[in-house]
């Protein structure tokens, strides 16, 4: 079955980082391939919420996406190419099924005064329905946001989720602001402060701390009492000295929620919480990647990312920040 196989390669494409190798090639049409993978990405995560049904326009979108992809293979780095063959064998497979009765692919449109037809005869969804389905997108954007688009991604699905609930939609930046974590450049450029290169994860992160309040994030495992008390206490002093990613989960566990892939060697964040909107998020920061002012390189730096810094929401972002030996080093300036 299509959708069983779709969701166990998803599966191990979303527990990939984007290629550090593919985020600077352009497809012969144009489109990057970072572009290119985040078509891709949206119109799959349609088809697997929807239990194996993609509409005419998506699938026609998947097409098109994954025949850009398919032409810019000869361009992609060899160790990279397993992760593009996997993309457009995922597109094949979503795509593969018969085109509904309808016929061909085509754009709804409406007279004046008349509404356009819809896919199906059941009209517009719930608007609980709606708001389901966004809670869904934002987890899944605050856990790969290299691969959903970033901070971009992130505000655009808390905005549309703001909006539904009948929230006021300026009171996030304003949040934000109040804690230090606002920059003209968004939390990005909080980050940018702290950590070196574009650190998506811990960006992510933040957000995810105000979903958390709004009752909108889906974590994997709560602390429990005993263990949110422990990490509370320590963790401040346990950044005292040089830590790893396998420091960090013989320590404390695995994580409430991780952001970022689970590959090995990548920067990623592992944020812990008990589960109650009122208790701080407290978060680890990992790195790994190339000295300053030096090319990229493959593999990088270390074998296991490092931590560079640990942070909790009971201050504001700079004063929350515990900087390991390591990170005070690697801090930009």
């Amino acid at each position: 079955m299509n959708l069983d196989a779709v969701k166990a390669l998803w599966a191990d494409h979303m527990n990939e980082p984007f290629p550090d190798g593919l985020r600077w090639i352009d497809a012969p049409s144009g489109e990057s391939i970072a572009a290119l993978d985040s078509y891709i990405a949206g119109c799959v995560t349609t088809y697997l919420s929807n239990q194996g049904e993609l509409d005419p326009q998506r699938r026609q979108v998947l097409n098109d996406r994954a025949a850009d992809l398919t032409a810019a293979l000869p361009l992609v780095p060899e160790d990279d190419v397993p992760y593009a063959t996997r993309l457009i064998q995922i597109a094949e497979l979503v795509t593969s099924r018969p085109e509904p009765a309808s016929g061909p692919a085509s754009w709804p449109s409406s007279d004046l005064g008349e509404a356009a037809p819809t896919s199906n005869s059941q009209g517009l969804r719930a608007a609980a329905e709606i708001r389901d389905y966004l809670v869904d997108q934002l987890n899944l954007t605050l856990r790969r946001p290299e691969m959903y688009g970033g901070e971009t991604a992130i505000r655009l699905v808390l905005d549309h989720l703001e909006y539904a609930e009948h929230r006021d939609r300026a009171g996030l930046p304003s949040l934000l602001e109040e804690r230090g974590a606002w920059t003209p450049r968004g939390v990005t450029g909080a980050f940018a402060q702290v950590i070196p290169g574009d650190y998506e994860s811990g960006i992510a992160s933040v957000y995810a701390e105000y979903a958390q309040a709004r009752g909108w994030l889906k974590i994997d495992r709560a602390l429990t009492a005993a263990e949110y008390s422990a990490l509370a206490t320590e963790y401040r002093r346990w950044t005292a000295q040089d830590r790893s990613l396998t420091d960090v989960l013989e320590t404390f566990g695995p994580p409430s929620i991780l952001f970022g892939g689970t590959n090995p060697l990548y920067g990623k964040t592992l944020s812990y919480t008990s589960g109650a909107p009122t208790d701080p998020v407290v978060s680890f920061h990992l790195w790994n990647g190339t000295e300053p002012d030096a090319e990229s390189t493959w593999p990088p730096l270390y074998n296991e990312p490092v931590l560079l810094v640990a942070r909790s929401t009971t201050q504001t972002f700079e004063t929350s920040l515990a900087f390991t030996p390591e990170g005070t080093r690697r801090r930009p300036s």
